[in-house]
């Protein structure tokens, strides 16, 4: 019941907020779409402020480095950004480079909804919780990931990669956010484990992982009362805060045809750590 009642609550948000944007566009405020603030909340970003800033603060160095790495957005290369949620990033990469082809896939079908109805110069679909993704081998220029594998077991991260592997070009890139080093005190207190476990794990294994407490007791719960509040049905069983170690990186994500370009630490929003890799063959 109390599930059923926060679900409640998060629908009374949308509303008040689709009013708060209506204004907002009629004063020239803003001047683009902003999703339901339940989608928002599941990118962390509870305010149209904050979504604006992660936005814009995490487009820009996934946008920098891949024109460092090689990328010409001025040409009609394809770009896909995996797990695009809200459109955070890709409104941003679509207002700046609008002669990219750009494409877009998540678990969440409400987001799905969202990029189609405001972004339909962008090819958008609904994914699964592991592969394949619905896209020919050898299509991608760039492969961009904000936060996915953030959440992802060992299993989960090894298989993801490869069907990166499978649908990037020769030479394409890959840019992903992870959690480093430089969020164990973050994810101490939101796992509730101490910082010292977690770098414990990170000597031992590369990588340190708990699932979500509450996500088996939502998907044994069923469906929400709308798609745009559910935060748990489209997930796999496996699904959590996760931390990556540099061994791990060099172990793990050196394979599959792909190598390691560089890591820059807590270079999203003060947080998150982004890792570039090239598929070499």
């Amino acid at each position: 019941m109390n599930q059923r009642l926060r679900e409640l609550a998060r629908l009374i948000f949308n509303l008040i907020q689709n009013i708060e944007v209506f204004f907002l566009r009629l004063f020239g405020i803003i001047d683009f779409p902003v999703p339901p603030n339940s989608n928002m909340r599941r990118t962390s970003a509870k305010t149209i402020k904050h979504y604006i800033y992660s936005g814009i603060t995490t487009y820009l160095p996934i946008a920098t480095l891949a024109q460092y790495l090689g990328v010409n957005f001025d040409e009609k290369i394809k770009a896909l950004d995996f797990g695009c949620g809200g459109a955070g990033q890709l409104r941003m990469f679509t207002k700046h480079f609008p002669a990219t082809h750009f494409y877009a896939c998540d678990v969440d079908p409400s987001s799905i909804d969202f990029i189609k109805r405001c972004y339909p110069q962008v090819n958008s679909c609904v994914s699964n919780f592991k592969p394949p993704l619905p896209f020919e081998s050898n299509q991608f220029d760039l492969i961009y990931s904000v936060s996915t594998f953030s959440h992802f077991d060992a299993e989960t991260i090894d298989i993801w990669l490869l069907e990166f592997s499978r649908i990037l070009k020769v030479n394409g890139i890959l840019l992903l956010t992870i959690e480093g080093e430089f969020a164990i005190k973050v994810v101490a207190d939101e796992t509730a484990e101490s910082p010292e476990l977690i770098k414990l794990e990170l000597e031992k294994s590369g990588i340190f992982y708990k699932n979500y407490d509450w996500l088996g007791t939502l998907q044994k719960r069923g469906r929400a009362l709308t798609k745009s509040v559910d935060i748990s049905t489209y997930f796999g069983s496996a699904y959590g805060n996760t931390v990556l170690g540099r061994k791990f990186i060099d172990e793990k994500f050196n394979n599959h045809g792909l190598k390691v370009m560089g890591v820059s630490e807590g270079i999203i929003c003060e947080r998150q750590d982004l890792i570039a890799l090239k598929k070499l063959a």
